[in-house]
């Protein structure tokens, strides 16, 4: 179907194979494929021919050119502009195409991201029968073994759109927040590409701290009291009558460093000054909030939500600090674990009465409509559980702990969440336990140096190959040229001498078969920094690696990953060694 010149007979879809005819279109739930599979069809996002509602009288079918998301049918080359459509005399029911939902075909999806959040994305996505191809934007080493690397910057809103465009794309999976920050799912909806992710006034709620203190104050949701500022002169004065410890926060992104907990009115002040005069961390530091330093336990629940329902995912706990003991600088994450043990069914109740869906319906009431997956970081003080961030997007390393645990196909939560018809799909989580720790370049989260070979992961494979003998020796390192805290840029996959190719797309570097999730054994290294060169993978960020362990109890997810880490190594490696202890003991 090169063209399709002539729909006036599209009261049946008689005959598949040529696509002659398009009968019934509010019929197709159940439509599996378009019958020449050669290069699979991927019919499933034909639910996302948003602007065909207004075709219904088509004979000028000028208002069906968004239908770029039937994005992979091999023999539909022309239906991403069916502006060439001549003679639409009788698609009167063409207007509730929208609905059209759950077409069983075959995806091809692009992850926009490169860390081990990403990494994770890929490796769930790729269990998935409904995925035929996984491209990652710009992906890493590690990424590199279950899906095509393409050499575009996480940020790149117009080139991402190119790519998704150009290469029939079902769906975008927008995981960092920057891009959602930037606009780019506003940017794929409006040229008809089917994207998970909020759209950019949504994602306000992480982007803009001030935003997101001033929703939580104005519709009651339990948080810190706190200032913003907007100069450093009265951000100074204001700490003079402050008690300590207290908390000084970037007002925009800074990659999960921006918030620092100052212990004494010096170092608070010093905090102020680095990030409203020096800049440490841009522009993001140009107004700050200044909040009361909560006492408790902290932990992390991710949730999916169409707008409407909210759907909590399995709660988890993560570890910011550098150091043992909760000591050292903030990071983007030293290590992950879950389910959280304080994280009881009254909690979660309360949660979702007072925090999980107030804030949905805040942001609604706001014109800012939030569909795609939402972090909550809170934490339980004697007062009772407060919010202490909002992130408009899956965490890391959280996702690779909790992603593990999901039991339902991932694609069908993703579409349930574009679809916005969450409250139908039955969510499942395993009752069993995971654990990620995170190895780092010595230096992170300030300057590092990045170029080391890593032992302990074997060589870098193609989709499909086994990586199971380790390898040795390492290559010239370089130092990274900045000592700023969010230089941790999760290195994209640069060397592609390593093709990713169309395979079925096995796991790498796994004790078990990653597609047996009724194993409960379980173990994943998430490449978070990483490239492959020489037959070797190499340090390539702050943050490098993410060893996961899936266990029966928390206590042995932990055991397994700490087990699994120590036959891995690299120069400078640091890893924290109390990841989750002190709950279990």
């Amino acid at each position: 179907m090169k063209t399709e010149n002539n729909l006036s007979d599209m009261n049946g879809m008689n005959n598949m194979n040529n696509m002659n005819y398009m009968n019934n279109m509010n019929d197709m739930n159940n439509m599996n494929c378009m019958n020449d599979m050669n290069n699979t069809c991927s019919m499933n996002n034909i639910n996302s021919m948003n602007n065909m509602n207004n075709a219904s009288n088509a004979n000028d079918a000028d208002n069906m050119n968004n239908v770029s998301n039937v994005s992979n049918a091999s023999n539909v080359d022309n239906m991403s502009n069916v502006s060439n459509v001549s003679n639409a005399d009788n698609v009167d029911n063409m207007s509730n195409i929208s609905s059209v939902s759950n077409v069983n075909c075959v995806d091809r999806v692009l992850v926009v991201g490169s860390g081990g959040r990403e990494h994770a994305i890929v490796w769930k996505l790729s269990l998935s029968p409904r995925v035929s191809k996984i491209y990652c934007a710009p992906g890493n080493g590690g990424i590199a073994s279950l899906a095509e690397c393409v050499g575009i910057a996480a940020a790149d809103v117009d080139g991402v759109v190119r790519f998704a465009l150009d290469n029939n794309i079902g769906l975008v999976f927008v995981a960092p927040e920057d891009p959602l920050a930037r606009g780019m799912a506003d940017a794929l909806e409006a040229v008809g590409v089917r994207v998970f992710g909020p759209q950019k006034s949504a994602a306000l709620i992480e982007s803009s701290k001030i935003f997101s203190k001033g929703l939580m104050k104005k519709y009651g949701i339990p948080t810190a009291e706190y200032e913003c500022f907007e100069d450093a002169g009265s951000a100074e004065q204001y700490l003079d009558n402050c008690g300590f410890p207290i908390v000084i926060k970037a007002e925009g992104l800074a990659l999960g460093k921006g918030v620092i907990i100052a212990e004494t009115i010096g170092e608070a002040k010093k905090a102020v000054r680095d990030m409203m005069d020096d800049k440490v961390f841009g522009e993001a530091g140009s107004r700050i909030v200044i909040e009361e330093f909560l006492t408790g336990r902290e932990f992390t629940v991710l949730a999916f939500t169409d707008g409407k329902t909210v759907s909590p995912m399995a709660s988890s706990q993560d570890h910011k600090r550098v150091f043992d003991g909760d000591k050292g600088q903030n990071t983007g994450g030293m290590g992950a674990y879950a389910p959280s043990p304080i994280y009881t069914p009254e909690i979660a109740n309360y949660c979702m009465k007072h925090i999980y869906k107030p804030t949905i319906d805040a942001l609604n009431k706001e014109g800012r409509k939030f569909k795609g997956a939402i972090y909550f970081g809170l934490i339980m003080t004697a007062d009772g559980v407060k919010v202490i961030e909002y992130n408009a997007r899956l965490g890391d390393p959280e996702t690779q702990v909790v992603l593990p645990l999901l039991e339902n196909d991932l694609m069908d939560v993703i579409d349930a969440v574009i679809d916005e018809r969450l409250s139908e799909l039955d969510i499942r989580w395993s009752n069993e336990a995971c654990a990620c720790i995170v190895a780092v370049s010595g230096g992170y989260p300030g300057g590092y140096c990045k170029g080391f070979g890593i032992s302990g992961l074997g060589s870098p494979a193609q989709p499909g190959a086994d990586a199971g003998a380790p390898c040795d020796g390492a290559v010239a390192q370089s130092c990274a040229d900045t000592e700023l805290p969010f230089t941790d840029t999760e290195a994209p996959c640069t060397d592609m001498e390593l093709p990713c190719t169309d395979t079925e797309l096995p796991c790498t570097d796994t004790e078990l078969p990653c597609t047996d999730m009724e194993q409960h054994s379980f173990d994943f290294v998430f490449h978070s920094g990483t490239s492959a060169a020489g037959g070797e993978y190499l340090t390539a960020g702050g943050r490098v690696l993410g060893v996961t362990s899936r266990r029966g109890s928390l206590e042995e997810a932990i055991g397994a990953a700490y087990e699994r880490i120590a036959g891995i190594s690299f120069e400078g490696m640091h890893y924290r060694k109390d990841i989750g202890l002190g709950t279990v003991k």
